[in-house]
């Protein structure tokens, strides 16, 4: 916490680069340097209180849900599906955790982000490749689970009848082979 409460450009530049033993453990002992950034951003902005922590936990989560109802909506194209599909999935018991858990800012950010990847590759304009891989790969900065997001973007494209891009999902691996080894 000593530095996620300071918010010199040593201490960001650190929560990046440093791979050291001392650095991974005052930091959580995983490289995950969003979850950390957005510590380091909430304490030089609001302080560290944890009321207020669980609220943006509360308030990232809530876009992880409009972006996957967005998502939803161009893929399926049915109202009601979508509606029902994103009531169940926000009101799940498995999400209360992660979200009421300041320590579970790692889990409501990667969900995020993984949405984001989604709605970025299901567009109603057409799919964005170039930000989806972007959403992804701060996804797997947020937590190393979400290296097995990329499953989301072939399973998404079958259900709306449309060409999967496997020269696309060729792109994916490259910040998947990047990060996974830090973790």
């Amino acid at each position: 916490t000593s530095r996620i409460s300071r918010t010199s450009s040593h201490d960001i530049w650190t929560i990046f680069t440093d791979f050291s033993a001392a650095a991974r453990v005052s930091l959580g002992a995983e490289y995950l340097p969003l979850r950390d950034l957005s510590h380091v951003i909430e304490a030089a902005t609001i302080g560290l209180q944890p009321a207020r922590m669980r609220v943006d936990n509360l308030i990232i989560y809530t876009i992880a849900i409009l972006l996957l109802r967005d998502a939803l909506l161009n893929t399926l194209g049915r109202k009601w599906t979508t509606e029902l599909c994103v009531l169940l999935f926000a009101l799940h018991p498995v999400h209360v955790e992660s979200v009421a858990w300041i320590a579970g800012r790692k889990d409501v950010l990667a969900l995020c982000f993984t949405m984001a990847m989604l709605w970025a590759w299901c567009k109603e304009e057409g799919r964005s490749v170039g930000w989806s891989l972007f959403f992804y790969t701060c996804a797997l900065l947020s937590k190393s689970m979400s290296v097995a997001a990329i499953v989301l973007l072939p399973v998404f494209d079958l259900v709306a009848q449309r060409r999967f891009a496997w020269r696309s999902l060729l792109l994916f691996l490259i910040p998947a082979v990047a990060i996974m080894p830090l973790h």
